[in-house]
């Protein structure tokens, strides 16, 4: 995972904007915020990387204080061959074979043997990307997710806090103007998120190995 930056960054402009509102009021709303923008939008999807192990069969994709909502999509890849010339070098696996699997809290991704023959794949290495949601105890996210998608989960935060009522902040016209802001926000992730999701798909029925 890439440099985290932390939550607390955002307290200087919402406090500017929320006079009386405490950190711990505005950090418990930005964990919320962040949790739900990514179940909305599924746009939090980095890779992981796992060498592959003849006979194994399941592989541990665990990100720490996340949960994987999804798998977006499994690379079989040989980085040290070129995929000319072997066409194991960049491969896109069916999404059929394989599931998300959970076991007492971490998650892993599960083989359906005999998909995948482990002893064709010995020195190649998985990739795989997974739709991630941040754990209610998280306190920053990686820089390069932040960079781009930073504005809605701050102004999703925004609502919900100026929408509290009987605070001396409580603004409904200000909660109403936040939202609107956020689910423009959500739109262009929505739509981020189905065109990535149309590239993987086209790259899975395409017959072609995997472009690296």
């Amino acid at each position: 995972m890439s440099q985290l930056t932390e939550y607390s960054g955002f307290f200087p402009i919402m406090q500017t904007e929320l006079p009386g509102c405490s950190t711990p009021a505005i950090l418990a709303a930005l964990r919320r915020a962040a949790r739900e923008f990514c179940e909305d939008t599924e746009v939090w999807r980095p890779d992981t990387t796992v060498a592959i192990v003849p006979d194994d069969y399941q592989y541990n994709i665990h990100e720490t204080d996340t949960h994987v909502r999804r798998i977006v999509c499994v690379r079989i890849v040989d980085t040290t061959v070129d995929s000319v010339t072997d066409p194991l070098a960049g491969f896109m696996v069916d999404a059929n074979s394989y599931h998300l699997n959970a076991v007492a809290g971490t998650y892993y991704v599960r083989f359906h043997t005999p998909h995948i023959p482990s002893d064709n794949f010995d020195g190649h290495t998985l990739v795989v990307k997974r739709a991630l949601v941040p754990d209610e105890i998280v306190d920053s996210l990686p820089d390069d997710f932040l960079t781009e998608w930073s504005t809605p989960i701050r102004d999703l935060a925004l609502h919900e806090l100026y929408a509290t009522p009987l605070k001396p902040w409580s603004n409904a016209d200000q909660a109403a103007r936040y939202w609107d802001r956020y689910v423009d926000q959500r739109v262009r992730a929505r739509f981020e998120r189905d065109h990535q999701n149309k590239e993987v798909t086209q790259t899975a029925t395409s017959g072609i190995p995997f472009a690296l």
